[in-house]
Parts: C-alpha cells; structure tokens; sequence
C-alpha cells in the first residue's frame, strides 16, 4: 500500500506527515474552490482518466502528480475522476497507472454507480 505509515511509525507522527507534504505542496502552489469549480464545471461530469460520465456533483479531485511524489496543489496539477479511478490511481505515477489500468481490464470494468 503506497500511502501507508512505514510498519516502525508512530501511529500519531504519520498524520503529521501528511499534514506537513501538503503544507509543503500548498507553499508551491494552491487552488482556490472557484477554480474547482470551474475545473469541475469544465470536465462535464467525466472523469479524465476513465472517460465515463460521473455526473455533475460526482467525481472527485485527483492530484495528477501526487503530494506524495512532489505535486503541488495546484489547480493545473488537479483533475476531475471517478471514485473507482482516483481510489486505484492514490499516488501512482500516471504513465504507470494507466499501463496497469490497460493491461488489467479496469477502464472497461462497470463501476457502481452504471450497474444500478
């Protein structure tokens, strides 16, 4: 798991580190909620990476370079993408993940909101 505390961690120093790689991110760079919306407003409810229609109040923002990796938060390093694409990518470099993605199947898989 790519996100994880390493295994000798404190339990309480890894939300501080989270804390602290956005706040380093924010110092780069940081989106304001008009450019997310706008962004958002934009994509026309369809993920960037899967390509489906996930509605206009759907979707979530995805850190294309993740904070992680050196991201910044940024609007032009942000997305519009599905729940099922924005919870498989987390912090994988995107060339690698769309080469899984491709090889595995997972941009034809349905996902839960089609299959109702």
């Amino acid at each position: 798991m790519p996100d994880a505390p390493p295994a000798d961690a404190p339990r309480a120093t890894y939300p501080m580190a989270r804390k602290h790689r956005l706040a380093k991110a924010r110092e780069i760079a940081r989106h304001t909620g008009a450019e997310w919306r706008a962004k958002k407003r934009a994509a026309n409810g369809i993920c960037f990476y899967c390509q489906r229609h996930v509605g206009p109040k759907g979707g979530e923002p995805d850190h294309v370079v993740s904070l992680n990796r050196g991201g910044s938060d940024g609007i032009d390093n942000i997305v519009l993408c599905c729940p099922a694409c924005n919870q498989s990518k987390r912090d994988t470099p995107v060339d690698e993940w769309i080469a899984w993605a491709e090889r595995t199947g997972f941009f034809t898989k349905p996902r839960r909101w089609e299959t109702a």
